[in-house]
């Protein structure tokens, strides 16, 4: 009977530790998935990541069309339309200092999504600086792109930053 107990007790130790392994697994895997991520800008802008996110409503595009969303201090949303329940690429372009991007300065932002080997486009989306605060302060924008699925998530993704004008 003693022997019986310590086996069931023995089984249920490592029962308990396969399950907890099987969860760190599954949440390595997921991590190492959004760490597949390249920037490339210029030295006047800052991308600051904010990682993915389900859509809790749905949210109308801006910024799909050139000049694009005027930045300012509070970053107003940049994106190609969001669906709830979709999973959305959530980041930030901002200035790199004060003053960094002149007045009339327009830039486009390229989201390029991977899922296995293949490189898609996600979004291709715009904002500009038509003038600067007084007293001058950081300008930007939120960046949200929808990935159009609520099961998958990209296995990479790379932003690129580019002056257009």
């Amino acid at each position: 009977m003693l022997r019986a107990l310590l086996t069931l007790a023995l089984v249920g130790v490592l029962a308990g530790t396969t399950v907890a392994w099987a969860l760190t697994i599954t949440s390595s895997s997921r991590a190492v998935n959004l760490r597949d991520e390249e920037i490339v800008s210029d030295t006047a802008s800052t991308v600051i990541l904010q990682g993915i996110e389900k859509a809790t409503t749905s949210e109308a595009a801006a910024g799909t069309t050139s000049p694009g969303v005027e930045a300012d201090t509070t970053n107003p949303t940049v994106t190609n339309g969001t669906t709830e329940g979709n999973w959305v690429y959530k980041f930030q372009v901002t200035e790199a200092a004060a003053s960094s991007w002149t007045a009339g300065t327009q830039y486009k932002v390229t989201v390029y999504s991977r899922l296995g080997s293949d490189w898609t486009t996600s979004a291709t989306l715009y904002f500009q600086n038509a003038s600067i605060p007084s007293p001058d302060a950081v300008e930007g924008v939120t960046v949200k792109v929808d990935l159009a699925s609520s099961s998958t998530i990209p296995d990479g993704f790379s932003i690129h930053v580019e002056k257009v004008q």
